[in-house]
């Protein structure tokens, strides 16, 4: 059964759903001008990426193939893009220039899960996207900040050197 499968309704993804409507809602509350409940939140949703990876892995550790899902294997990191995807508030052309980072990190960290046959979450994806997500929240204060945006560019370029890394290390 291809749901049972991919245990769609898990607690994980419910948190991670709920992340996704707080970023359209921080978004639509920030266009319209109410930047402080925008910036909360956005903090809301970005703890959402926290709190899914802490509710998977605590109730698979005690039901085993109950908390982590290939369906939350896939939602987490389209959160984690929709994150992103907020810039197109603050900036188009630095937006445009984060997406393509981030499909670049995309495409090796496709090319290390095959290489490595697992997926692939390295440590400096993680803080890639810690920082990525505190610097985005105080575009919330300071949407005029441009210097904010090479943070997040080069989060964006971190994450994506750190999975070609992974490819590099297998070929040689």
């Amino acid at each position: 059964m291809l749901l049972g499968k991919w245990k769609i309704f898990t607690v994980a993804n419910a948190i991670t759903i709920i992340g996704i409507f707080l970023i359209l809602l921080s978004s639509i509350v920030f266009m319209d001008g109410r930047r402080l409940s925008a910036f909360f939140l956005f903090i809301l949703a970005g703890l959402s990426d926290y709190f899914d990876g802490v509710a998977a892995r605590y109730i698979e550790k005690r039901a085993p193939g109950k908390g982590i899902s290939p369906f939350g294997e896939i939602l987490d990191p389209i959160r984690d893009r929709a994150l992103l995807l907020v810039l197109f508030l603050f900036n188009e052309t630095l937006a445009i220039l984060v997406i393509l980072f981030e499909a670049l990190s995309f495409l090796f960290a496709v090319k290390a899960r095959r290489v490595k046959k697992k997926h692939i979450i390295t440590s400096t994806s993680k803080i890639m996207t810690a920082i990525q997500l505190i610097t985005v929240c105080l575009l919330f204060l300071f949407p005029k900040e441009i210097w904010l945006f090479v943070f997040i560019i080069s989060g964006s370029a971190i994450r994506a050197t750190s999975y070609f890394r992974v490819t590099r290390r297998h070929d040689h």
